[in-house]
């Protein structure tokens, strides 16, 4: 740790007074503040545009997710044992996911991200970071692999497999049936939108990447998975894992979408965009796929799977009752 400290003292300045390792990040505790130290794992190029697009949303007003802190050189990184790492401010506490009224407040903070974004300004020095409409592609490769995954298992070799059978062909039905809707959707012409008039989303929404300061604001933390992409995918992430918490709530669903409506109005065009992903079966698809080809354990495989299972019966009732209010909403 000694170490650590003179290189925050050489590169921020700072004066370490406590240094301690939460997850992937270092907690450094100092006489001017309190600051997040992390790596910059995915390359120079990456955080030049993270660094961009944050110093962009505060320019437009957006000052709920923390800026890079400039080195002594007036660098946004530093450079340490031949890699990146930036340092932030440390905001607050962990959102609260028993909490309506944080989700609530994070629905709000959310879209001022998304509002803010709009119209991006990126210079040709930035490396742009899209998604590039890749969700369309993705579905189906999933739903490719998926069924190559259920033909192997015919025979079944285990409890498991046998279950995957029982459950395939309306597995297959709403994968298909979401990967068609997004297909009809506008999602298409919308990510080629972007390419004209930038939009930003966070790539990452889930409790632990928001935190709630000593005021009690919602802040936007992890800047990792940040791209160019169609806002209504960030949408979508955040209600399955709000009502996910929640226990899919239609009323908090509603309420959840308006908070958000409010700030950033969902256009009509948008609706079926987030229904096609909002319905499709991840969760499920997805310890299917680790199971198949990546070898996961029998025993933690049956764990995931049978949550996965009850999940997916709470998402798809959700889904097929909410789609009516929300068509109705933005009409």
């Amino acid at each position: 740790m000694e170490q650590w400290e003179r290189l925050l003292g050489a590169n921020w300045g700072l004066e370490v007074q406590r240094l301690e390792a939460v997850g992937p990040v270092f907690k450094v505790s100092t006489s001017t503040g309190i600051y997040c130290l992390k790596r910059g794992k995915h390359g120079r190029g990456r955080l030049g545009f993270d660094h961009h697009v944050i110093e962009e949303l505060y320019a437009q007003g957006f000052s709920a997710t923390p800026r890079f802190c400039l080195t002594v050189e007036g660098k946004p990184w530093a450079e340490i044992d031949d890699e990146p790492w930036v340092l932030t401010p440390w905001i607050g506490r962990p959102l609260n996911a028993s909490s309506q009224v944080e989700w609530l407040r994070a629905a709000a903070q959310l879209a001022r991200f998304h509002q803010a974004s709009h119209g991006l300004e990126m210079p040709d020095e930035v490396k742009r970071v899209a998604f590039s409409g890749k969700w369309l592609a993705r579905f189906e490769e999933r739903n490719s692999a998926l069924r190559a995954a259920v033909e192997s298992f015919s025979p079944p070799q285990n409890e498991f497999e046998a279950d995957v059978g029982q459950h395939a062909t309306k597995l297959l039905e709403e994968a298909e049936r979401a990967t068609r809707t997004l297909h009809r959707s506008a999602y298409g012409a919308m990510v080629h939108a972007i390419r004209e008039t930038p939009t930003l989303i966070h790539g990452n929404v889930k409790a632990e990447n928001f935190t709630v300061d000593e005021a009690g604001r919602v802040c936007l933390i992890d800047f990792d998975s940040f791209r160019l992409d169609v806002w209504v995918q960030d949408l979508s992430d955040f209600l399955a894992n709000a009502l996910l918490a929640q226990g899919w709530s239609q009323e908090f669903a509603c309420h959840l979408f308006e908070a958000y409506h409010a700030e950033r109005p969902l256009l009509a065009e948008e609706a079926p965009v987030l229904l096609a992903l909002l319905s499709y079966p991840y969760r499920a698809v997805k310890v299917i796929h680790k199971y198949h080809a990546e070898g996961r354990g029998l025993e933690k495989t049956l764990r995931k799977w049978r949550r996965a299972l009850q999940e997916l019966n709470s998402q798809k009732v959700f889904v097929n009752e909410w789609a009516i209010w929300l068509e109705k909403r933005v009409q």
